[in-house]
């Protein structure tokens, strides 16, 4: 049995950005949570904004939400394995706060997906392998202020039919297929009907967890 710990927002506020920029997990998280990490075999979590020192900020309504660079000791201290980066903030440091968050994130040997520096570069999913079995872990988000184009990084977005193909030919891949999705109505606690739709959609392409 292997166990994977699957984290939600993970980033940084006033509160505690000190914290982060020490890597102080413990005072961040608790030992409880902390022992919880360092006996996972698996750690993925949605990286909820950027992580630059680019003054570059997304025009958008609603928070922009970054932090400084060094800020990613904390997930290196967590011995986060993969960072998802298909959500709604990847871009609130705009073109150069995605570059600037994946390269942090290479440098310190975190592995990322769901975003790129164009729209043909971004991975929409990895393989991860056990000993025997081979999980696949796919991103996708709603769209909203993170669209990219041909010259600008973005996150990859929900479009139902390529995303139940790909889940479809995944599945054949892979004994598991989790899809860390990213959308929903803000500040609204459950997911809309057609947001339930489409979850089974993907569910009945493949999907073992969403």
């Amino acid at each position: 049995m292997a166990k994977i710990i699957i984290v939600g927002d993970l980033f940084p506020i006033k509160n505690n950005i000190d914290l982060f920029l020490k890597g102080d997990i413990k005072s961040l998280f608790g030992s409880k949570i902390v022992r919880l990490f360092s006996d996972a075999d698996l750690r993925i979590c949605n990286l909820e904004g950027a992580l630059s020192d680019s003054k570059e900020k997304c025009e958008k309504t609603g928070p922009v939400i970054t932090a400084p660079v060094k800020a990613i000791k904390a997930y290196k201290e967590l011995c986060i394995d993969y960072c998802m980066l298909a959500n709604n903030h990847i871009t609130d440091a705009g073109h150069q706060g995605v570059l600037d968050t994946m390269r942090t994130l290479d440098k310190v040997g975190i592995k990322h997906v769901g975003a790129g520096i164009n729209e043909n570069s971004i991975p929409h999913y990895v393989i991860h392998s056990f000993a025997d079995k081979k999980v696949c872990i796919y991103n996708v988000c709603e769209r909203m202020y993170n669209k990219p184009n041909k010259e600008k990084a973005g996150a990859w977005l929900y479009d139902e039919y390529i995303v139940c193909r790909e889940l479809q030919s995944l599945k054949q891949q892979s004994e598991y297929v989790i899809v860390i999705y990213h959308g929903g109505i803000e500040k609204f606690r459950y997911p809309s009907p057609e947001i339930k739709k489409r979850f089974h959609r993907m569910a009945d392409s493949g999907a073992d967890v969403v």
